[in-house]
């Protein structure tokens, strides 16, 4: 019973799409962002947002959501679950007319199964391996200069550009950034190098005069 209920579960995992569903009800995107990822303002009652900040993500295994704002997430039962306020099995009924619900305890160990796919191929993983990524880079670079000031006040700039995006839920211009951080980073290292093998010869030829 339990493999055959994991089978109609997958089955209505991969046929149902989030965004055909939010649709029904009145929720469009209100962009598509890189990598099959798509923004909407968050449907759910107890969550009232004005900037977009919950996230379907279409190009995994199932589709699934996350949303910043409330923290809720993973696949379309979920969705719906959370939604209308019922169990998994109610979710499970109003997506397959023919499916056989068997106990709680059974739905749940293979939901459990499915939310760890899930997880570590959604829109906050992603977002916190875009996070960790600036964080690494930015502390090289830092040590790179022997955290100069003067010159680590560009890095803060750009953790205060990161924190106004974070704000705005605006996670695409977040991505793109990190793609030219990098050449930023070295460009900018070139250059402080250079200014500072300049100070060192100008402080030798002061020292000989």
């Amino acid at each position: 019973m339990v493999k055959k209920l994991n089978l109609q579960i997958e089955k209505i995992l991969k046929s149902k799409s989030i965004i055909e569903y939010l649709a029904t009800r009145g929720h469009f995107p209100v962009k598509e962002i890189s990598n099959g990822r798509y923004t909407f303002l968050c449907p759910f009652e107890d969550h009232k947002e004005t900037k977009p900040s919950f996230i379907v993500y279409t190009k995994s295994e199932y589709e699934n959501f996350y949303c910043f704002g409330c923290q809720r997430n993973f696949s379309i039962i979920d969705l719906v679950s959370f939604l209308d306020h019922i169990s998994f099995s109610e979710a499970l009924k109003r997506l397959d007319d023919g499916i056989v619900i068997p106990t709680e305890e059974e739905i749940k160990y293979i939901i459990d199964k499915i939310r760890k796919k899930i997880s570590g191929n959604n829109p906050a993983s992603d977002l916190n391996k875009i996070l960790f990524q600036i964080s690494w880079q930015c502390l090289q670079y830092s040590q790179g200069i022997n955290f100069d000031l003067d010159e680590m006040k560009c890095i803060d700039r750009y953790y205060e550009f990161v924190d106004v995006n974070m704000m705005k839920n605006d996670f695409e211009t977040i991505e793109e950034s990190t793609k030219y951080l990098p050449i930023n980073l070295q460009k900018r290292r070139k250059k402080f190098d250079q200014i500072s093998q300049n100070k060192k010869q100008k402080e030798l030829e002061e020292e000989i005069i």
